[in-house]
């Protein structure tokens, strides 16, 4: 998941388990491309994992725990990486 382009890979990997469309119709955050995982790169990437999520009346809450699941595994894949 972190060859080549890490945080364009990751978010787009990530943001597919958030919403159903394919990673390669979701939008990229030119913004990370390229970037290093830092946390406040993760936190970004978490961050545009879940823009655009519409969450059901029942679970709004969802769309928080994703951002934050997303964060957590980049700095956990950063951390066992080095």
């Amino acid at each position: 998941m972190t060859s080549g382009n890490t945080m364009t890979e990751a978010i787009r990997n990530a943001s597919f388990v958030i919403t159903p469309i394919l990673p390669e119709n979701r939008p990229r955050d030119p913004k990370l491309a390229g970037k290093s995982i830092t946390a406040e790169t993760a936190e970004a990437a978490g961050k545009a994992a879940v823009e655009g999520a519409q969450p059901l009346s029942q679970n709004a809450y969802k769309v928080t725990l994703a951002r934050v699941a997303v964060k957590r595994a980049l700095l956990e894949a950063a951390k066992q990486k080095a």
